[in-house]
């Protein structure tokens, strides 16, 4: 009787697959085959040391990194327009100015007590034509002293800058009308008609037609002339009872018609311009402003 030795395992179980197990098998050798054949070339290339291979990937990427940032500023200086600096402008160079006159240490102060005060003198007071009756007064008097030559000439004109007298007056003016604003007075030109009545104020030029003009819209007023020193035809007007200056000429001016007709100096300009009542003082420091000065 021959010995029966037990079926082979393997043979068994071999045989014993069929079906879905089989399906499966063959599914799980087709993924064992395709994991050896991809994972081949990486074997090959895998570092031997797992930290050796990071150091590597880092530094790799680092590497890539700093060439791409070369690579990126290379184009934009190339890209970047070039720009040609504005030339400087040229150094401005100074005028020589001149050589200041060396100090003076020694000044003589009691030499320069007549700074800026008047050259009162008799040939000064002649050129300004002042009337022959002011000249006379002035006769006599030292050369240079201020408060004498002032101190007469007030005493002087006092008795032309007497009082005014509260009638209707027709005040003529070559074109200022400073003083018109002053005392309240329209002004009114050739081809206008003024009032009748109550004073009023006028302005003209020297023509004929002018003149006539004023004449005729006089009526009985009194007449007042008002002088800047250029208009000595409003004379030929009339005869005035009062006039007026309105600049240091014109206060000149005045005083010669007033001594020639009796006329009273009434109103004036001050220095700064001013409508002011024409006192003898006042008069005075206008005449003496036309002096020269001591320089």
């Amino acid at each position: 009787m021959s010995q029966q030795y037990p079926p082979n395992k393997a043979t068994s179980n071999q045989a014993s697959k069929t079906g879905v197990t089989a399906v499966l098998d063959s599914l799980i050798r087709d993924i064992d085959e395709r994991e050896r054949k991809t994972e081949g070339p990486l074997v090959k290339r895998r570092s031997p040391s797992p930290l050796l291979s990071e150091t590597e990937v880092l530094d790799l990427s680092m590497t890539q990194a700093a060439a791409r940032s070369v690579a990126e500023t290379a184009s934009a200086m190339m890209e970047a327009p070039t720009t040609t600096p504005a030339p400087a402008p040229p150094p401005q160079t100074m005028p020589e100015s001149a050589p200041l006159p060396p100090p003076a240490f020694n000044i003589a102060f009691t030499e320069l007590n007549r700074l800026g005060r008047p050259m009162w003198s008799m040939a000064a007071v002649t050129a300004l034509r002042l009337p022959h009756r002011i000249l006379e007064g002035l006769g006599g008097l030292r050369d240079g002293d201020d408060a004498q030559w002032l101190g007469a000439m007030v005493k002087l004109l006092a008795p032309m800058c007497r009082g005014l007298v509260d009638e209707p007056t027709m005040l003529v003016s070559s074109g200022s009308v400073d003083l018109a604003s002053a005392l309240g007075l329209s002004v009114h030109t050739p081809g206008s008609l003024p009032p009748y009545g109550g004073s009023i104020y006028c302005t003209v030029d020297n023509s004929a037609e002018g003149l006539e003009w004023v004449r005729r819209v006089r009526g009985d007023r009194q007449l007042h002339l008002v002088l800047d020193g250029t208009d000595m035809d409003l004379a030929q007007i009339g005869e005035p009872t009062a006039v007026s200056y309105t600049t240091k000429r014109g206060a000149v001016a005045a005083l010669e018609i007033g001594e020639s007709t009796g006329a009273t100096v009434a109103f004036g300009l001050n220095g700064d311009g001013i409508p002011i009542r024409a006192t003898a003082l006042e008069v005075g420091m206008a005449i003496r402003s036309l002096i020269r000065t001591r320089r």
